[in-house]
C-alpha cells in the first residue's frame, strides 16, 4: 500500500493499484474500462504486443492508427480518421520517455464519449504541459520490468482518479 501511495503521490493520481507486470496493468484497465466483445479500442502498432493484447483478452479488437514520424507517438490525426460507431476507447503509447498529445486526445475522447488510457510504461517521471504522467488519462498503467527506466525486478502498476474504476481493478486483479 505505501508503495501504491507513493507512486500515486508522484504521478498526480489519487489511486494506485499494484499488479504483477505491465500486460496484467493493461489487462485489469481494459476489464474496469468495460472493454467487451464487438468494442473496438483504438492502439498505435508501435508498441509492444500486451497493448493490442489487453483488448482481446476481453474480446475486443484492436484497431491500428498510426504514428507521427517525428515522435513515433500516436497521431491524433490518425487516431480520429480511424474512429467507428464500434469505438469505445483509446489506449496512448508513450514512447522513449515522450508522453503523447494528451491534450489533442483527450479532446478527441472527449468529443466522442470515449476512455483514454495510457500505456505510460515507458514514461513514469515524465510530464506533458506541465502535468505528471499518471494525471493525464482516465487510466494509466505502467511496468516495472528490468528493462525499464525505474524497475523493481517486475511488476505494474495502474493509476487513476476514479474510485469505482480502482476497486475493480483491485478485485480483478486478485481473481
Amino acid at each position: 500500500v505505501a508503495f501504491e501511495q507513493a507512486v500515486a503521490c508522484l504521478c498526480g493520481a489519487a489511486h494506485a493499484v499494484a499488479v504483477c507486470n505491465g500486460t496484467a496493468a493493461l489487462h485489469c484497465a481494459m476489464n474496469a474500462l468495460g472493454v467487451a466483445p464487438g468494442d473496438e479500442v483504438i492502439v498505435p502498432p508501435m508498441t509492444f504486443c500486451a497493448t493490442a493484447n489487453a483488448v482481446v483478452y476481453q474480446g475486443g479488437e484492436p484497431v491500428f492508427a498510426d504514428v507521427a514520424p517525428g515522435t513515433l507517438l500516436l497521431d491524433p490525426a490518425s487516431v480520429e480518421a480511424s474512429l467507428t460507431p464500434r469505438t469505445k476507447g483509446i489506449v496512448a503509447v508513450d514512447y522513449a520517455g515522450q508522453p503523447c498529445d494528451y491534450d489533442a486526445l483527450r479532446a478527441i475522447a472527449d468529443a466522442h464519449g470515449l476512455f483514454l488510457a495510457a500505456d505510460a510504461c515507458h514514461s513514469l517521471g515524465g510530464a506533458w504541459n506541465g502535468r505528471p504522467v499518471g494525471s493525464l488519462a482516465d487510466v494509466t498503467c505502467l511496468s516495472f520490468h528490468p528493462v525499464k527506466h525505474i524497475t523493481t525486478g517486475e511488476g505494474g502498476m495502474i493509476l487513476c482518479d476514479d474510485p469505482v474504476l480502482a476497486e475493480t481493478m483491485r478485485r480483478f486483479r486478485n481473481h
